[in-house]
């Protein structure tokens, strides 16, 4: 026999982990040509974490007024970790259509939020109310939201509202950052058929978790947001669970619907890295002949 290297407790782990993702890329394309010839839901995707960034949530009462809290607002927000995507999201009641207020993100502007509003309607005096200068208030909140994934960094940001032209009255609040973090190390996959499910009866599909990265995710809990699904892992209860890297876990995932149609829930999967949320999907008839 030739020479053998002798691998560490570290290499193993490694060399384990980069097998396993190996693997798994074989059983994905696997998978996907059953498709063909069987009929599986496969669902596959890495956890991304998904969490409300508060900014400012009480409302306030800017404008040139005398009673007013001014011309302008300024607030400063933390980001964490690296960001997929974020999303700003606020709500403004009576702004001025054709000069609303602008909102910028570390001094860039998010765009005119023009586009927020209904449609202009003078005619509509419970909706709208004509200025001296021929511009128009809406009588009404509008609901901002605007992709800032592009204006936002790592560490310390601001937030600032301001007036869009001289004589503003209006209200701004509930304003709030949705953010998805960057993927993490935990691959998920769902193999299950919940599709034609006769009310009232169960059908198990099977959700693996994965750790594909170099370091230990502790696994503390899935939560289930709808009564139709349930998810559990035999004899385990719901003990936290530590996923060496290259370690998967299997949950059993029972659907049982309650109403005929198109069924979903969101799956919480929560960790010591955060909470990833995993849609599932599924439908349901009555009892007779199947629907396929």
């Amino acid at each position: 026999m030739g020479y053998q290297p002798v691998l560490g407790t570290a290499e193993k782990s490694r060399a384990r982990a980069s097998a396993l993702r190996m693997a798994y890329r074989t059983k994905r394309l696997l998978l996907t040509l059953t498709l063909l010839i069987a009929v599986s839901v496969i669902a596959a995707h890495r956890a991304v974490a998904q969490t409300t960034i508060p900014i400012e949530l009480p409302f306030h009462h800017l404008g040139d007024g005398a009673g007013n809290e001014g011309t302008s607002f300024t607030k400063s927000f933390s980001i964490t970790s690296s960001l997929r995507e974020a999303v700003l999201e606020l709500n403004i009641f009576h702004p001025n259509y054709e000069s609303p207020p602008e909102i910028y993100i570390n001094g860039q502007s998010v765009g005119s939020i023009q586009q927020f509003f209904p449609p202009l309607n003078p005619a509509d005096t419970a909706s709208w109310q004509t200025n001296g200068d021929g511009s128009h208030d809406y009588i009404g909140t509008v609901r901002v939201v605007v992709d800032v994934t592009e204006l936002v960094d790592v560490g310390e940001n601001t937030f600032r509202i301001e007036n869009g032209r001289p004589d503003d009255d209006y209200f701004f609040g509930l304003v709030a950052l949705q953010v998805e973090e960057a993927p993490s190390d935990l691959f998920m996959v769902l193999e299950a058929d919940f599709d034609d499910v006769v009310v009232n009866s169960r059908r198990r599909g099977t959700l693996e978790l994965t750790n594909t990265g170099e370091t230990p995710i502790t696994i503390t809990g899935i939560d289930d947001l709808q009564p139709e699904w349930t998810v559990y892992r035999r004899g385990q209860g719901g003990a936290e669970i530590v996923l060496q890297p290259g370690d998967t876990i299997r949950y059993d995932v029972v659907f049982r619907p309650l109403e005929e149609g198109d069924r979903s829930t969101v799956l919480l999967i929560r960790t010591d890295q955060g909470t990833y949320p995993y849609e599932v999907t599924g439908t349901a008839r009555q009892p007779g002949p199947p629907n396929r």
